[in-house]
């Protein structure tokens, strides 16, 4: 299986609803050289973790065969949901938590979980801000071609 770094960012910080911009980048080594994917996408009245939730799903649809994943984020959320394997439960509870409510971003854990089934993968937790800047900068440079 190839081995994939999968990066993803959103400007949008807090639990507040807002619109902003979600990122990623998909980096992969063959026969010596890296090849890079990466997309954008604006988003509107939403929450962070809603956000880092998209921008991880834009990236997997990218992909078409099940591949060795490092997915470098910014999201606590999201790792934790997955690596306490809360994902899991929620699954196995019809996508209920065990307050008995529905999974706050249902919809988007649901299309998350299908897409990283056929996959292997770790998690690498950035801090705040690391590829900000990387970015920003592709996003004016691609809507400006």
């Amino acid at each position: 299986m190839e081995h994939v770094n999968v990066y993803t960012h959103s400007n949008l910080k807090g639990f507040k609803k807002g619109s902003g911009t979600v990122q990623y980048a998909l980096t992969i080594k063959r026969e010596g050289t890296i090849h890079v994917l990466d997309g954008y996408r604006e988003v509107t009245n939403i929450t962070e973790n809603k956000s880092e939730l998209i921008a991880l799903i834009e990236a997997l649809k990218r992909m078409n065969r099940p591949c060795v994943l490092c997915i470098h984020t910014e999201s606590k959320y999201l790792v934790s949901c997955l690596e306490n394997k809360w994902v899991d439960t929620w699954r196995v509870r019809n996508w209920v938590n065990a307050k008995g409510n529905i999974v706050a971003n249902a919809k988007e854990w649901q299309e998350l979980d299908r897409l990283l089934a056929k996959h292997r993968y770790s998690f690498e937790v950035r801090k705040k801000n690391v590829n900000k800047v990387f970015f920003s900068e592709e996003i004016r440079r691609k809507q400006h071609v």
